[in-house]
């Protein structure tokens, strides 16, 4: 394909809002494609794929999801994809710069019309914080602590802060378009928001 492909990635905290955007953009737009890192990885580990069980080993030790398995999964996804359409919606990925590098990389060689949008949801984190821990004890069970639940939570915020302004600075560095959304009311703005994210791609895509 020739046409303009517009990358829309989406970045925030946990419990920031940004999964209830997305969901948004897809119900009320054809034609776009949404891939969640997060979704991708419980599918894997559910399934108990060769890259699941990667996964597996990786945080049964204690670790992080190592930021090559991770590009590894979304870029495989997008390869799927990204010839079969001219917007793509991107869900916590990339979240580092070596995953910008590795995205950009792969989209130069792909898909080389390509935009960058990059809409940054700049929930507090306090209210994320909020958020996680209404969502700890609905979903609570005897086998999943509510407390377990939240340091887990904590452990991702704290990595989340550490690289967010960083790879704010390496999407701009890739001519990435820049909008901040207040994540706060997200649910009671919700309409505004993604109508202010459409607005920024031709109407004629998106259709």
């Amino acid at each position: 394909m020739n046409s303009l492909l517009h990358v829309i990635v989406i970045s925030g905290f946990m419990q920031s809002g940004k999964g209830t955007l997305c969901k948004h953009l897809m119900v009320k737009n054809k034609g776009i494609y949404y891939i969640s890192s997060g979704e991708l990885v419980r599918y894997h580990l559910e399934n108990e794929t060769p890259i699941g069980i990667r996964i597996m080993d990786e945080v049964s030790c204690g670790n992080y999801i190592n930021c090559d398995t991770i590009s590894a999964l979304c870029l495989q996804e997008v390869q799927r994809i990204v010839t079969e359409t001219d917007i793509l919606v991107l869900d916590g990925f990339p979240r580092t710069c070596k995953q910008v590098e590795a995205m950009t990389s792969f989209l130069e060689k792909k898909r080389p019309n390509y935009k960058l949008i990059h809409i940054a949801v700049t929930t507090p984190s306090s209210v994320c914080r909020d958020r996680a821990l209404r969502a700890a004890e609905g979903k609570g069970d005897r086998f999943s602590r509510t407390d377990a639940k939240m340091e887990s939570f904590e452990n991702r915020l704290k990595a989340d802060m550490a690289h967010m302004h960083a790879l704010g600075d390496s999407l701009k560095d890739k001519g990435a378009q820049v909008v901040h959304i207040d994540g706060t009311n997200m649910l009671d703005n919700i309409t505004i928001y993604s109508s202010d994210v459409m607005q920024l791609i031709p109407a004629t895509q998106c259709s």
